[in-house]
């Protein structure tokens, strides 16, 4: 079966590859356990795949037989802006590996939408 890598290299090859297309993971976890840290690395490593390829096999390794990048990274927040997300990601992602993958990574901020604030 087709897998999508989450861009965590050892639960990658744990898991076969990563999440089969179209699933739904559910990350859930105490304040302050990186479950937040896990979705930035995910978004980051996969977009930096699309960009850098040599940083990529860096930092990553090569894709397992199974899986297959996304073909787009989209990061959807219903609570900050993208400068939030970018400002937080900058915390705990190394410079060069963010300011590659940032490009790669289309945002979209529905906070106005669901709390019918425009």
């Amino acid at each position: 079966m087709h897998r999508i890598p989450f861009g965590v290299a050892r639960l990658d090859s744990i898991i076969d590859g990563g999440a089969p297309p179209g699933s739904v993971v559910l990350l859930a976890g105490e304040a302050g356990a990186g479950a937040r840290e896990f979705l930035y690395t995910c978004a980051v490593m996969n977009a930096l795949a699309h960009v850098d390829e040599e940083l990529f096999e860096l930092n990553y390794g090569p894709v397992g037989e199974h899986a297959g990048l996304p073909p787009e990274i989209h990061y959807v927040s219903f609570t900050e802006s993208r400068r939030a997300m970018e400002r937080e990601l900058s915390q705990v992602i190394a410079e060069n590996i963010l300011s590659a993958s940032l490009p790669a990574i289309r945002f979209e901020d529905l906070s106005a939408s669901y709390f019918q604030l425009a």
